[in-house]
């Protein structure tokens, strides 16, 4: 379930058109981020790279959780999070 407190990236997919970019962290070690669309399961390296559709991959990343708005607080990705 998405909540108010995940960190949204941009609010339309450009594969899908219709889930919302979340920051999704990896779960593996050191824990990472990369961009996740919540519907169609598309994937970005990062939130550059998630405004063109030809750098959108499939089952790259091995998900953990959605980021939420206290994970990012200081990192680079807080410059694109539309909802903090």
């Amino acid at each position: 379930m998405i909540n108010e407190s995940h960190a949204v990236i941009r609010e339309k997919c450009p594969v899908c058109g219709q889930g919302r970019l979340l920051l999704a962290v990896t779960n593996s070690r050191p824990n990472n981020f990369f961009i996740l669309c919540e519907d169609c399961e598309s994937e970005w390296n990062s939130a550059e790279d998630a405004a063109y559709i030809e750098m959108a991959t499939r089952d790259k990343h091995r998900f953990l959780r959605f980021a939420t708005l206290e994970d990012i607080g200081g990192q680079p990705y807080e410059q694109f999070v539309l909802n903090k």
